[in-house]
């Protein structure tokens, strides 16, 4: 997932229409198709994102949230994943 702001300033494809359902909700939405991504150790490309407004969500973070990927790019690699937060600072380091 992804916000359009992100993905316009990456230049990513769009690539169709996506109908989003929730619970008690329904969303239309754009696919984008990214272009290169490292996280770590791991590259990957062509990989597909929906768009959402993820406002809401930095709301209720504390922080602005411009993404997240999913347990579908995370399993190609051993990736070990350690959270800190501390007041007004939060991190995450990925470790391949």
């Amino acid at each position: 997932m992804t916000t359009a702001t992100i993905a316009s300033a990456l230049g990513w494809k769009d690539v169709g229409a996506a109908a989003l359902d929730g619970v008690g909700a329904r969303a239309e939405s754009r696919w984008r198709r990214s272009g290169s991504i490292t996280v770590g150790a791991l590259t990957v490309a062509g990989l597909e994102f929906v768009e959402l407004d993820t406002s809401h969500t930095a709301k209720g973070a504390g922080f602005e949230v411009n993404g997240v990927l999913g347990a579908d790019v995370l399993a190609r690699e051993d990736i070990a994943f350690a959270l800190a937060v501390e007041p007004d600072v939060a991190f995450l380091r990925l470790k391949p």
